[in-house]
């Protein structure tokens, strides 16, 4: 039996229909942006440390010689050198405070004859004695160093050629150039002195070259050494 038209008319849309229903094609999917947890974390840059500086070579020793003083470490190195005539004793004082580890105590001493005012400085036996004077080389040095101690703050002081305090007469004796009794403070005492640096001019006398020295007194010739000074002029004023 032949259908009515009608029903393939409805039939032809209800396909249509069917079709517009069916699932849709696959689609490509989208890539996905990397999440926090996803992504590798980037390695932060760290800075280069500073390099740690090298601490300050340590004062060991303080010698004295006829021309000035000198600051050494434990390997002999020389740390500072200053020079009695030096315009200016400052210096001198702020190396000595920074090797023995403390400030100086200060006494001021007032003008007496041949001998200018000066301030004192005392760093446990060692002095720098700052005279108050126009510095002339050689008659008027700008300091003196006078020493009563082998050791200050755990640092060595002796003369260039290791002369100290408390070493005997006779060790000196080896090392001066002259040496006498001296009886001018009432008591005998050993003179000898060291390093002879000749100097010139027309107002020394002639019993001997003119020159400067270190000093060193001693209790007796075969006693102990007690002071070390200089510069020391020996030129018989």
């Amino acid at each position: 039996m032949k259908k009515p038209a009608a029903v393939l008319v409805i039939a032809s849309f209800l396909a249509l229909a069917l079709a517009s229903c069916a699932a849709p094609a696959a689609q490509v999917p989208n890539t996905l942006e990397p999440t926090e947890s996803s992504a590798a974390a980037a390695p932060e840059l760290t800075a280069a440390p500073e390099p740690t500086a090298a601490p300050a070579p340590r004062a060991a020793s303080v010698t004295v010689s006829v021309e000035g003083i000198a600051i050494l470490a434990d390997d002999g190195a020389t740390l500072a050198e200053f020079g009695y005539f030096d315009a200016d004793a400052a210096p001198a004082i702020a190396a000595l405070s920074e090797a023995f580890g403390a400030e100086p105590v200060v006494t001021h001493r007032d003008a007496v004859t041949h001998f200018a005012a000066a301030d004192e400085l005392n760093w446990g036996g060692f002095e720098l004695i700052d005279l108050d004077t126009e510095t002339s080389f050689p008659e008027f040095p700008n300091y003196m160093v006078r020493i009563g101690t082998a050791d200050s703050g755990g640092v060595a002081i002796a003369s260039t050629d290791g002369v100290h305090v408390g070493m005997t007469g006779t060790e000196v004796g080896a090392h001066s150039y002259r040496d006498w009794i001296d009886t001018g403070s009432g008591t005998e005492q050993a003179m000898f002195l060291l390093e002879q640096q000749p100097v010139e001019g027309e107002f020394y006398p002639d019993y001997e070259p003119a020159a400067l020295a270190v000093g060193v007194t001693a209790s007796s010739p075969d006693g102990v050494v007690e002071r070390i000074m200089a510069p020391i002029a020996n030129w018989g004023s």
